[in-house]
């Protein structure tokens, strides 16, 4: 008996913390397409291998840095491509504000 109330509490916890996940994940994708791109990404990147969180953290980095770029803010932006590495053309878009 014992050992059945353990597991049933452990597949209940499972259940929750799913269930907060997806909701987590639901409103990062919202904040994103809003284009709250940096709560998005934090949101995100606490979702560590939920889903393809990983990825959609990467990619509001991205959105962030470029509109960052085009309201030309050259240092925030390159720091921000340059934490992405070779995530999409950030480092050529790294390159590029070097230039600058």
């Amino acid at each position: 008996m014992k050992r059945f109330i353990v597991l049933f509490s452990a597949v209940i916890l499972c259940l929750t913390l799913a269930g907060c996940s997806g909701s987590q994940y639901k409103k990062a994708t919202e904040l994103y397409e809003q284009g709250n791109y940096a709560e998005a990404g934090e949101i995100f990147s606490k979702l560590g291998n939920y889903e393809d969180s990983a990825d959609k953290a990467n990619e509001c980095k991205y959105q962030e840095a470029s509109a960052l770029l085009q309201n030309s803010d050259y240092d925030a932006a390159k720091a921000l491509f340059s934490a992405l590495g070779d995530y999409g053309d950030s480092a050529d878009k790294v390159k590029f504000l070097m230039l600058l």
